[in-house]
């Protein structure tokens, strides 16, 4: 389960047959990463089950100061401060707005027409 706050993000995992060890959890890039190993020794043998799961992190939130904890419960307890979003959603604002997009396609047009164009093309006019 996730939890959007003001201030931080919360996911909450049953983990209760998991011990401490069994868990890791670590953040690359944008995304939290949350892995469980668990031996299971049996009467054949020892068995390996492993569960996986990738959290995307939204904008704003600060992934280098993510904290996990597992509760006496065996809930495993994932936050994660979220950062000013205000500033990162105003800049993306002025990034998308769409007065601009005119003046990008004339740019992208100018550029594309001098592309067509190359020393190669010139060499080849000439000598035909």
């Amino acid at each position: 389960k996730m939890k959007y706050e003001k201030d931080k993000i919360e996911i909450r995992i049953d983990a209760h047959e998991y011990s401490p060890e069994d868990l890791d959890v670590k953040v690359e890039g944008n995304s939290i990463i949350l892995t469980a190993k668990q031996e299971i020794h049996e009467a054949g043998g020892t068995r390996t089950r492993i569960f996986e799961q990738k959290f995307s992190l939204p904008s704003g939130v600060q992934g280098d100061l993510v904290k996990s904890s597992l509760t006496r419960d065996g809930v495993l307890v994932i936050t994660a401060p979220r950062g000013n979003t205000e500033a990162v959603e105003n800049k993306m604002d002025r990034v998308l707005d769409p007065s601009s997009w005119e003046n990008e396609r004339r740019m992208e047009a100018d550029f594309n027409d001098r592309r067509r164009v190359s020393a190669f093309d010139d060499i080849r006019r000439d000598s035909m």
